[in-house]
């Protein structure tokens, strides 16, 4: 008789499919991110970058899935101790906010874009770094990535508030002495028109619509309303009073994206200073 070799395989890593955060949040897979065919994965209509690869499932693997601590410089004696926590939009408006509290502040910024609730659910314990105390004044946003859509980062309201009530809850007990603020989601314009200049669509990308911004914000209100001592920065009552509201388009919007560049986002970092400071 032939002698045939038997060769044991490993088996293939069950893979997740997914479209968005939501049906990875509760996994040990937890973000849904980018594969490729060859590892499985669900095809998906997300954003642009997304639709290059065509695939993806839950990871937990990679840059976007790891929680990066927070790492900060020593607190300087006699200034409230500042975190702020959120996405692109805290990351814009944080220049202007440090610069107009630097003489009685020392304001820093959780590490690189907090991006939407699920990563924040995961990664808050982290970004308080070595020393949750020292914390006397936090302020956290999210919700521009939670209500994109189709995107992969997209959570339904009742996953985006269960994990922002979750957030919340952290907070609290690990930074007990923090005072804590509530950063409303800024508004997106409403059929915006091509940019005049170049002809280019300005639609957003990933799709926002101010819509979901109302729906996301009325949640988020009654999150924080429920938790009870947390404090609001209304940034979209300073965007709408500028740009009116449901703008089509303002001289502080940006094409295709849901950012506040030059003027605007200092706007807003004047705006934050102004709230966190106001006695409440």
């Amino acid at each position: 008789m032939p002698f045939c070799l038997l060769l044991l395989l490993p088996a293939a890593a069950a893979v997740t499919p997914c479209d968005n955060d939501g049906d990875c949040y509760q996994t040990p897979e937890w973000r849904c991110l980018q594969t490729t065919a060859a590892a499985g994965g669900k095809p998906c209509v997300l954003d642009y970058a997304f639709n290059e690869t065509g695939f993806c499932a839950c990871n937990n693997t990679g840059p976007e899935g790891v929680c990066v601590p927070g790492v900060y410089p020593a607190a300087e004696p006699g200034k409230v101790q500042y975190l702020v926590v959120g996405d692109s939009i805290s990351m814009g408006y944080f220049p202007t906010l440090k610069a107009k509290l630097a003489a009685t502040h020392q304001a820093v910024h959780a590490p690189g874009n907090n991006d939407n609730t699920n990563w924040g659910s995961r990664c808050i314990k982290g970004w308080l770094g070595p020393d949750p105390s020292r914390w006397e004044l936090i302020t956290m946003n999210w919700g521009a990535h939670d209500l994109a859509f189709p995107d992969n980062e997209h959570l339904p309201i009742p996953i985006y508030s269960k994990l922002l009530a979750n957030i919340t809850a952290q907070l609290k007990q690990l930074a007990p002495k923090a005072k804590l603020f509530w950063v409303t989601t800024t508004p997106v314009p409403t059929d915006p028109p091509p940019d005049p200049k170049t002809g280019k669509p300005c639609t957003l990308i990933p799709g926002r619509l101010e819509s979901s911004v109302l729906q996301y914000n009325a949640a988020a209100a009654g999150v924080v309303a429920e938790a009870s001592g947390v404090g609001v920065c209304d940034m979209h009552t300073v965007i709408n009073d500028h740009c009116g509201v449901g703008y089509k388009t303002c001289d502080i919007a940006q094409c295709g994206g849901p950012h506040f560049p030059g003027k605007g986002f200092e706007m807003l970092g004047e705006a934050m200073a102004k709230c966190v400071t106001k006695k409440q």
